[in-house]
C-alpha cells in the first residue's frame, strides 16, 4: 500500500509539474504580447520625432529661403521655385516612402498576429492533449488499483476457503512426549 501510495504521489507531482510548465508557457506568450506592444509604441513614438524633425527642417528650409531673397531678389524667385520644386519632390519621396514602410509595417504586424494565433491555436491544443493524458492516466490508475483490489480479495477469499477446509478436517490429538527424541 505504501509503495501505491508514493507511486500516486509521484504521478500526482509530474501531473503538476506539467500543469505548470502550461502556465509558464501562458506566461511566455503574455509576455511576448507586451513585448510587441513595446514595439508598437516606440515605433508611434519613433514616427512622431520623425515628424517633428522634418517640420523642424522645412521650418529651417524656408527661413533659408526668405534669407536669400532679401540677398539677392531675382535670384531668390528662382532659387526659392527650385526650392519648392526639391520640397515638393521630398514630400512625395518621403510620403511615398512612408507609404511604402506603412504597408510593410501593416504587413508585418498581420504576420505577428497570424503567428501569435497560429502559437495560441497550438498552446490550447497542447493543453488538450495534456488533459487527455492525463484522463487517459487516471483511469489507467484506477483500472490498475481496481485490479489490484480484485486480486486482493480473491486472494483473501481463497485463504478463508483454505482455512475452512482445513478447520472441517478431523484433529488429531497429538501428545507430546518429552522422552522421545526429534529423529525418532
Amino acid at each position: 500500500e505504501e509503495a501505491l501510495w508514493k507511486k500516486r504521489k509521484e504521478e500526482e507531482d509530474r501531473l503538476i509539474r506539467n500543469v505548470e510548465e502550461l502556465q509558464v508557457n501562458d506566461l511566455e506568450y503574455e509576455q511576448q504580447q507586451a513585448a510587441l506592444a513595446e514595439a508598437e509604441a516606440k515605433q508611434r513614438r519613433d514616427d512622431m520625432e520623425r515628424k517633428r524633425l522634418e517640420q523642424l527642417i522645412a521650418v529651417e528650409d524656408s527661413r533659408a529661403a526668405k534669407e536669400e531673397a532679401v540677398r539677392l531678389k531675382a535670384e531668390a524667385v528662382r532659387a526659392m521655385q527650385q526650392e519648392k520644386l526639391k520640397v515638393a519632390e521630398q514630400k512625395e519621396a518621403r510620403r511615398k516612402e512612408e507609404i511604402s514602410r506603412s504597408k510593410r509595417i501593416v504587413k508585418d504586424l498581420q504576420a505577428t498576429r497570424e503567428s501569435a494565433r497560429v502559437a495560441k491555436k497550438e498552446v490550447e491544443q497542447e493543453k488538450q492533449r495534456q488533459a487527455r493524458l492525463l484522463v487517459e492516466e487516471s483511469e489507467r490508475l484506477q483500472q490498475q488499483a481496481d485490479a489490484e483490489r480484485q486480486a486482493e480479495r480473491a486472494k483473501r477469499e481463497d485463504l478463508i476457503r483454505q482455512i475452512r477446509a482445513i478447520e472441517k478436517l478431523p484433529s488429531r490429538e497429538i501428545v507430546f512426549d518429552p522422552t522421545a527424541s526429534a529423529h525418532a
